[in-house]
């Protein structure tokens, strides 16, 4: 089980505001006093404040298993140990809930293969070896998914270049006069453009310069780097590891593609210049909105779906293997539930099913600690009234160094509060609802 971490969840200018407190002395002690208020709260109260990201190890052998924080905001992986391997499940949208059959699943095919020594996230990620390429078919032929036209939409994904001496295609759809395509240039850099008739109506690239010099953008040989492209109204972006590299601001369609021609990965649709991807890639997704309009943090963990997803490739699978599949909208193989922390093991047709039943819940396998559960859970927004208990005690424990200290802040009561746990009545009261009793 992770260590628990204390974030501070007041600020400085927090305290200094409600101390009215306007000079910097006190700033090196009133920080330390934050600190130790805070840490102190958190361990009367048995839980932390503020959200954060932890992962913990549980038996399996039982349908649920519950969380040690609260709130569950969102859960991130699970992996489930199967007697040789852990098998990452697949989870519901990023906010819990079940996905709509609005769009039908690509299907995959691939020449490139899994490789478990290598991967961002998860079991393996997919490697081409400089002739293989992954294609995903667009069901939709009343409603196409890849055809964006002038909707919003990102591409993003994990790439991990081997070969960088000539133009690698990452994704692309379409043909020589007609398509989309996100690629690396010796000369741009990682560069989105798009032709329609061959007429150029977008071309996004990415350099840099110097004071004495001019270089264009290299990828990292050899490393992840996640690579996304977002496109919102008419301004489209380029983002490297979560920072914004370029705008390109226009009103111009993207060119509509035949619905049956697929979304390559690795090449491009052109035969005889398909100018083959070598590396690695991991957590690919398309998505129908923009999912990023200025500088991110990059993804600390697997992607989820939603309801504006129509391609997620996770990669994960055995060494070698070549079979892959879109989980944009496989069905759940857990759920969850904010307020208790309880994560269930789930299958389509037991979810819901009564305690008196003959069908049989699902539950995780039965090996000791063979469930690796990652999830986000604490205050994302701080409730006032602990905020206000905090910054109150914080106040008393000002005071009392400034007693100490020979000085005292005007207007306040002589009265004296033991501390640690030992909170005057008024904090205790809030704390004692926030607390958690094992």
């Amino acid at each position: 089980m992770a260590q628990p971490v204390t974030v501070p969840y007041v600020s400085l200018g927090e305290v200094k505001e409600y101390l009215q407190i306007n000079s910097n002395t006190y700033d090196t002690r009133i920080s330390n006093l934050i600190s130790y208020a805070c840490s102190v709260v958190e361990s009367y109260v048995g839980r932390e404040i503020k959200n954060n990201v932890y992962t913990e190890l549980y038996n399996g052998g039982t349908s649920q298993v519950f969380v040690s924080r609260l709130p569950l905001n969102s859960v991130k992986s699970i992996t489930e140990y199967d007697g040789s391997t852990h098998k990452t499940l697949i989870g519901p949208s990023s906010d819990g809930s079940f996905v709509s059959g609005d769009f039908d699943t690509s299907t995959i095919t691939s020449t490139a293969i899994l490789k478990t020594r290598r991967k961002k996230f998860g079991e393996s990620s997919v490697y081409f070896n400089g002739s293989a390429f992954i294609s995903a078919n667009d069901p939709e032929t009343g409603n196409p998914k890849f055809d964006f036209q002038s909707d919003d939409f990102t591409i993003e994904g994990w790439f991990r270049f081997e070969d960088l001496s000539n133009t690698k295609a990452m994704v692309s759809r379409g043909d020589a006069n007609t398509k989309i395509e996100l690629s690396y240039s010796p000369y741009l850099g990682v560069n989105f453009r798009a032709l329609n008739s061959d007429t150029e109506v977008a071309n996004v690239h990415h350099f840099t310069s110097t004071s004495s010099t001019s270089s264009y953008y290299v990828p990292k040989a050899n490393s992840f780097s996640h690579y996304a492209l977002s496109r919102e109204n008419n301004d489209i972006r380029l983002f490297i590891d979560g920072t914004l590299v370029k705008t390109q601001s226009t009103s111009n369609s993207l060119p509509s593609i035949s619905v049956s021609t697929p979304l390559h990965l690795g090449k491009t649709g052109v035969t005889g210049s398909e100018n083959y991807f070598k590396g690695y890639m991991d957590e690919f997704r398309v998505t129908i909105d923009a999912k990023y309009t200025s500088t991110f943090t990059a993804p600390t963990t697997p992607n989820a779906t939603d309801e504006n997803t129509v391609l997620l490739l996770h990669f994960n699978g055995k060494n070698n293997n070549s079979t892959l599949k879109d989980d944009s909208r496989t069905t759940p193989e857990y759920i969850w539930n904010s307020e208790t922390g309880g994560i269930r093991r789930y299958n389509a047709g037991v979810q819901g099913v009564t305690d008196i039943s003959v069908i049989p819940e699902t539950t995780f396998r039965n090996f000791p600690r063979g469930v690796k559960v990652t999830y986000d859970a604490g205050f994302t927004i701080i409730p006032r009234d602990i905020k206000v208990a905090t910054l109150d005690y914080i106040k008393i424990l000002h005071k009392q160094t400034q007693e100490n200290a020979g000085f005292s802040l005007q207007g306040e009561s002589g009265k004296s509060h033991g501390l640690s746990a030992n909170f005057p009545p008024h904090i205790r009261r809030v704390l004692e609802m926030y607390r958690v009793v094992m």
